[in-house]
């Protein structure tokens, strides 16, 4: 499909470079031209090339050559330097690291349960564009396999706070828990952001 991309391009380009009188034919030649150069089960690139060219109308090679070449001269001679160069920038690094670490540091870790205090689960501070928040235990020790899976809460405003009196139902016996949360964007795209409990 990208050699397709590139065949439409160059027909563009061919019917710019024709006068007025010849723009219907030059069309006509440039759609079969596009059609023949279908690959199918059994056609080439190569093949699909030649029927292209056996189509177009005298001069058209020169003039999508010239355009090829115009192309071409407008990137810059170190482009590839550029690149490197900007791929091992530390600020562009820092960056991109910290796109896809958007909700990293926004969620409590390493929580500790204390019997005589609520355990906060919710967001430090509210996320942009985020519709929908979801606590999901997905990692437990042994003998608490029965809430694997078990949804804690859902709301739209990041903040859960879980009271001592419910603790048994979510984190039953002693060790180490994971509580997902799933944040869901107003796109629908979601992202999940892992809370380490530790229940002594």
């Amino acid at each position: 499909m990208k050699h397709m991309k590139y065949l439409a391009v160059g027909a563009l380009v061919l019917l710019a470079a024709c006068g007025p009188a010849q723009a219907g034919q030059t069309a006509s030649d440039a759609a079969s031209a596009i059609a023949s150069a279908v690959p199918s089960a059994d056609q080439t690139t190569g093949a699909a090339a030649a029927a292209v060219a056996s189509a177009l109308p005298a001069g058209a090679a020169e003039t999508a050559a010239a355009a090829a070449a115009a192309i071409a001269s407008a990137i810059p001679a170190d482009a590839g330097q550029t690149m490197v160069a900007m791929a091992n920038d530390p600020t562009l690094q820092a960056l991109a690291n910290e796109a896809l670490t958007t909700i990293q540091g926004l969620v409590p870790s390493d929580l500790k349960l204390n019997k005589s205090q609520s355990l906060v689960l919710g967001t430090t501070k509210q996320v942009a564009d985020v519709t929908d928040y979801k606590w999901i235990i997905t990692d437990v020790p042994a003998g608490a396999e029965s809430v694997r899976g078990k949804q804690i809460a859902e709301n739209s405003n990041g903040k859960l706070t879980v009271d001592p009196a419910d603790y048994a139902k979510y984190f039953p016996v002693a060790g180490n828990y994971n509580v997902d949360l799933e944040l869901t964007y107003s796109s629908g795209k979601k992202e999940i952001a892992k809370i380490p409990i530790t229940v002594p």
